[in-house]
């Protein structure tokens, strides 16, 4: 019983040791103490500031894009330029002579290069023009990658300031300029273009003679606003459009089906487009004159570059043959129709004058007329002739 008793005070004792134990703990606190910081530094790099509460104290960064220096209280963190567009993060040790220390935390942007617009349109004139840049590293460079086009950039306003030459070469064109910022680079557009000037006027207007094989050939046709004229030897076919944009690139050419476009001789002729696959007019003449009044095409004109440092405007001519409210086959075919009177109808059709496949559309620059285009092949159309319908 005694042992017993014993042990039971010896219990109590403990619990008593433990209790007061944990009732006297007092959790350390650093001697050094931060009154004031500012951890976060510009991507360009530069001097942010810690200041403590004691003096004769060291500090130490924890990467090698961070130095630090201290002058009484006040630790002095110096960081390079970040080149790379992530935040990057390291910390800063502070000791005291007794040992007690502080960790802070230090931050620096990571690089930003944001251009207020990626494209300039401008006129045919010489024009100036300037783009903001949001930038949070020094040393901003621009480049123009064409001869025509200065840029330089402002540091003051921060913007990229553009000038152009006048262009006078009877097409649109396009260029580059590399805006830089460490290893970092951004391409700005800019256009130049006058739509009177470089997209109304003289086109090579090319062809194939065959649906299956490449036989080319080619004739000069005159855009205007309202009309896309063919000039086959000394006659000249109008066929009426419209030009839904004529605003900005791309332009679009819409052509009809069947228009009048003129008489060749004692024939009045029409325009007819045709798939190549289902060839209507020859094989069902009824479905190519009764159902295909709600067809149309059009050719859009872009600037495009083919690899020849030249940036020129063609087009490629697109539609759909609507039969019975369904769309069948791509219109690759144009046909200029004959007919014994002028009315578009079975009944007065003799034949075709012309079959073009895939025609597709080349501008012609100022002094060009007579030099080989760049991608028409430069070949004579073939001689206008009918061909009279059976049993005509």
């Amino acid at each position: 019983m005694k042992k017993i008793f014993n042990l039971a005070l010896l219990t109590l004792g403990c619990l008593l040791v433990f209790s007061c134990s944990n009732d006297d703990y007092v959790e350390k606190v650093s001697s050094v103490q931060v009154i004031d910081a500012s951890t976060l530094i510009d991507a360009a790099g530069g001097t942010e500031t810690i200041t403590v509460n004691l003096q004769g104290v060291t500090a130490t960064a924890a990467d090698s894009w961070l130095s630090t220096s201290v002058s009484g209280n006040v630790i002095t963190l110096t960081a390079e330029p970040n080149t790379s567009r992530e935040t990057r993060h390291t910390s800063v040790t502070i000791k005291a002579a007794n040992g007690d220390q502080q960790v802070v935390s230090v931050s620096q942007m990571g690089l930003l290069l944001v251009l207020a617009e990626r494209k300039v349109e401008l006129s045919d004139d010489a024009e100036s023009a300037s783009v903001a840049v949001e930038h949070t590293n020094g040393g901003i460079t621009v480049n123009s990658l064409a001869p025509w086009i200065t840029a330089t950039f402002n540091s003051a306003t921060s913007k990229v300031e553009i000038k152009t030459e006048a262009n006078n070469s009877g097409l649109g064109r396009q260029g580059q300029v590399e805006v830089k910022c460490q290893n970092y680079t951004e391409i700005l557009t800019v256009e130049q273009f006058d739509f009177q000037k470089d997209v109304l006027g003289d086109y090579y207007f090319y062809y194939s003679r065959s649906a299956t094989q490449a036989q080319w050939a080619s004739l000069v046709a005159t855009l205007t606003e309202e009309s896309l004229i063919l000039h086959i030897g000394t006659t000249d076919f109008t066929i009426p459009i419209t030009m839904p944009n004529q605003q900005a690139s791309p332009y679009v050419v819409e052509v009809a089906n069947e228009p009048f476009i003129g008489k060749y001789g004692d024939y009045f002729c029409y325009l007819g487009f045709d798939s190549y696959k289902y060839n209507l007019l020859t094989r069902y003449p009824q479905y190519f004159f009764a159902f295909l009044s709600e067809s149309s095409s059009k050719v859009t004109l872009a600037l495009n570059d083919y690899g020849d440092g030249e940036i020129y405007f063609d087009g490629q001519f697109e539609g759909t043959i609507v039969l019975d409210g369904d769309d069948l086959d791509a219109m690759t075919t144009w046909h200029l129709l004959a007919m014994a009177e002028q009315t578009y109808a079975q009944a007065t059709y003799l034949g075709p004058l012309l079959t073009m496949h895939y025609p597709q559309m080349e501008k012609i620059t100022a002094g060009e007329e007579t030099a080989s285009p760049r991608r028409a092949p430069r070949h004579q159309p073939e001689t206008l002739q009918y061909i009279l319908k059976p049993g005509k």
